[in-house]
């Protein structure tokens, strides 16, 4: 019941900054919707395709640490 009560008290607040946000073209209060630049067609590789990697050859910690001793 705590969900209902909190949405009924900030609605106003919500409808009036998109009320805001669709009227003003200058002045906008939210972030750009974001445009996905990646690639858009990936083949999928099973888990069995893959390249295993350990993930401890990834950590930089490792060529750090491990070549001082």
């Amino acid at each position: 019941m705590f969900t209902p009560i909190f949405a009924v008290g900030r609605t106003v607040g919500w409808l009036s900054q998109w009320k805001e946000m669709i009227e003003d073209n200058e002045f906008k209060i939210t972030r750009p919707r974001q445009l996905y630049t990646g690639e858009k067609n990936k083949n999928y590789r099973g888990v069995g395709e893959r390249e295993k990697k350990s993930i401890f050859n990834l950590l930089w910690l490792k060529k750090t640490f491990l070549n001082n001793q």
